[in-house]
């Protein structure tokens, strides 16, 4: 997950270059190469964190031997997985449908006030 990834794909016979950045100082580097006309994307994905939120500052802490090798657990599960998204699972569906009754924004929304 370090520095750039980019590929292309084939959109309704259009080439759409995409980019992967990880890393604010990886993104900048790219910025520059992408202002100066020497590299081209029509996406550019960029992670604040090296390595994604996998291994970001909000998880716990870690060595990168560490943070290498959940990442790997997290996308071998996601391998593994039917359901890639909330929204296909059947149980959040039902969550919504049944317990939570049109209730979720009340229930599961946070508002914060200034005192």
């Amino acid at each position: 997950m370090e520095g750039t990834k980019e590929f292309s794909v084939d959109l309704d016979g259009r080439t759409v270059r995409i980019g992967v950045v990880s890393g604010l100082g990886n993104a900048d580097r790219l910025i520059r190469k992408i202002e100066s006309g020497e590299e081209q994307f029509d996406f550019v994905e960029v992670m604040a964190c090296a390595g994604g939120c996998v291994a970001g500052a909000g998880q716990p802490f870690a060595r990168s031997t560490e943070k290498r090798m959940r990442a790997e657990g997290l996308y071998k599960n996601d391998k593994a997985l039917q359901i890639k998204r909330s929204e296909d699972n059947p149980v959040v569906d039902s969550l919504y449908k049944d317990l939570l009754k049109n209730r979720e924004h009340d229930l599961l929304h946070v508002d914060y006030m200034h005192k």
